[in-house]
């Protein structure tokens, strides 16, 4: 019995569940209340097909990091040998043929989307995953993706091109700061001199819509209050004596408001 609890102990870190809950609520959120029918079914199907996508995106990996890169990262867990590299790859199956189901029930395209993405990932983990810079930008696509696959199920695919792109930039900048720290090649200056540049570039981009009239004032405010607010703290921290080793929390608090972005999109929109 302790032995099953330690696989599912291991299997919980794995997946990185807080993560995962984060996308999934995004997908509902944008579906539900920016989609043009509002169903629930749709909304929860979507949903359910994202934290399983997002569960098995972390699986292969971490699955690639250990065991075929050789890339020894903390928080990986498969190097303890409590969960087998096949168990690693059962789960990953399981969750991917999961998704794949699910996104079956809502259409066509957005199962093409879930095979997509779950085969870019494996994709990127195996060949990007050695570069601080492609990764992070292959996890961003995948953002931009579930934006995209978000809009496509909801109905209003054109809605959310513009947030797309924003979700792509910010999960690029979120990566950036949470992976480089374990690369020795890419040093603090090296860090600080690229997130100088991408992250007031994100702030630019921001303000577009509501420039050009696409989104009203209430955009404005809440993605001002809330993912550049964290952005601009950012952005002090680093030119105030930027280190690597010291982002935890500001890459889960940035992760957080992933959400806020698509609420922002909402109250612009209504």
């Amino acid at each position: 019995m302790s032995k099953l609890i330690n696989k599912f102990k291991v299997l919980l870190v794995m997946i990185r569940p807080l993560s995962a809950f984060i996308n999934s609520l995004v997908v509902m959120f944008a579906i539900f209340f920016i989609g043009t029918e509002n169903d629930i079914n749709t909304t929860i199907l979507g949903g359910m097909a994202w934290l399983f996508i997002s569960f098995a995106n972390e699986i292969i990996k971490e699955y690639y990091e250990t065991l075929k890169l050789k890339l020894n990262f903390p928080g990986n867990v498969l190097s303890k040998e409590i969960i087998s590299p096949f168990e690693a790859m059962a789960y990953y199956t399981y969750f991917t043929l999961s998704a794949i189901l699910l996104s079956t029930f809502i259409g066509t395209f957005p199962m093409f989307l879930a095979v997509f993405v779950t085969l870019f990932n494996k994709y990127s983990s195996k060949s990007c995953r050695k570069n601080p810079y492609r990764f992070p930008f292959s996890r961003g696509i995948i953002a931009a993706i579930m934006i995209l696959y978000s809009g496509i199920e909801a109905g209003n695919a054109n809605s959310l091109m513009f947030p797309a792109a924003l979700f792509c930039i910010f999960t690029y900048i979120i990566n950036y700061l949470d992976y480089s720290r374990y690369y020795e090649k890419i040093t603090d200056k090296d860090a600080k001199s690229f997130l100088s540049a991408l992250i007031p570039g994100f702030l630019l981009i921001s303000l577009y819509p509501y420039l050009q009239g696409v989104y009203k004032f209430d955009y404005l405010t809440i993605i001002m209050l809330t993912a550049n607010l964290c952005l601009i703290f950012t952005l002090l921290k680093i030119f105030k004596g930027y280190r690597k080793s010291n982002v935890s929390a500001l890459v889960v608090t940035l992760r957080l408001n992933l959400l806020t972005i698509i609420i922002a999109v909402y109250a612009g929109l209504k």
